[in-house]
C-alpha cells in the first residue's frame, strides 16, 4: 500500500488534469491531499476526493505538508506528487519495482507538450523489468517515492524549506546514510513545471533566496 501525498494551494486545471491521470492507476493506494489554500468551495471537493484529508487555511510550504502527510501512517511507503503533473497508467508499478530494493527514487520527465507526451504515456505497460539507474542527473521532485524505512531513518523533512530545495536536501540526506536516489528509467512523467509557484513567485522570491543560504551552510553546495 502507498500513501500519495499531494499538496495542494491552488485547485487549478493542471491539478485536475493530475487527479485525472493518477485515476487510471492499478494498485491500490490511498490519496492524502493536504490543502494550504483559502477557498472553502475549493477545499470541499478536495475533501471529497481524498482519502485523507487536511486544510492549513494557509500556505505552510511544501516541507511541511510532506511532513503531515507522512505522518499519517506507519507502514506505507510514500509518493509525494505536484499538482501540475501527468502520470502514465502503470506508473506506480514501476514505483513499486523500484522501492523493493531503493530508499529513494525518481522517474524520468519530460516537459513535452501535452500531444507528444499522449504519444509516449502508455509505453510501458504491466510486463514493466525493473531498470535503476542512479544517482539520477536531476532528481525529480515533483514526482518522487520514499521507502517507509528511510522516512524513519533519516527523518522529518527539513522545514527551514519553505518553497524549494526539501527534495534535494533530503536527496543529500539520504545519500550520506549511505542509499543514493535512483532514477527510475522506462517511463515518463510529464512535468507542466512549476505551474502554482510561479503564480506566487513575486512574493516567493526573497524566500528562496535565503533557502539557497541555508542549503549551502547546511550541504556546503552553493545552487545557483
Amino acid at each position: 500500500m502507498f500513501d500519495i501525498i499531494l499538496p495542494i494551494l491552488f485547485f487549478s486545471d493542471y491539478t485536475k488534469k493530475t487527479l485525472e491521470t493518477l485515476e487510471r492507476t492499478h494498485l491500490q493506494y490511498r490519496l492524502v491531499i493536504i490543502y494550504n489554500g483559502d477557498n472553502d468551495k475549493d477545499g470541499d471537493s478536495l475533501s471529497e476526493i481524498a482519502e485523507i484529508y487536511h486544510s492549513f487555511g494557509e500556505n505552510v510550504g511544501i516541507a511541511k505538508s510532506w511532513n503531515w502527510g507522512a505522518q499519517q501512517s506507519e507502514e506505507n511507503d510514500l509518493i509525494f506528487i505536484n499538482d501540475d503533473i501527468l502520470l502514465p497508467q502503470w506508473w506506480l508499478e514501476a514505483f513499486n519495482s523500484g522501492l523493493e530494493d531503493d530508499w529513494m527514487i525518481c522517474p524520468q520527465y519530460t516537459r513535452w507538450d501535452d500531444t507528444v507526451w499522449i504519444g509516449k504515456r502508455d509505453l510501458v505497460d504491466n510486463t514493466l523489468v525493473k531498470a535503476i539507474v542512479g544517482p539520477p542527473p536531476y532528481f525529480a521532485g515533483f514526482c518522487w517515492g520514499l521507502k517507509r524505512e528511510a522516512y524513519k531513518q533519516i527523518g522529518a523533512f527539513d522545514e527551514d524549506f519553505f518553497y524549494w530545495f526539501t527534495d534535494t536536501d533530503y536527496y543529500f540526506r539520504c545519500g550520506k546514510m549511505g542509499m543514493p536516489p535512483k532514477q527510475l528509467q522506462g517511463f515518463w512523467i510529464h512535468h507542466y513545471e512549476s505551474k502554482t509557484l510561479n503564480q506566487i513567485m513575486d512574493d516567493a522570491r526573497e524566500q528562496i533566496e535565503k533557502e539557497k543560504d541555508i542549503f549551502h551552510k547546511k550541504h556546503g553546495v552553493r545552487i545557483l
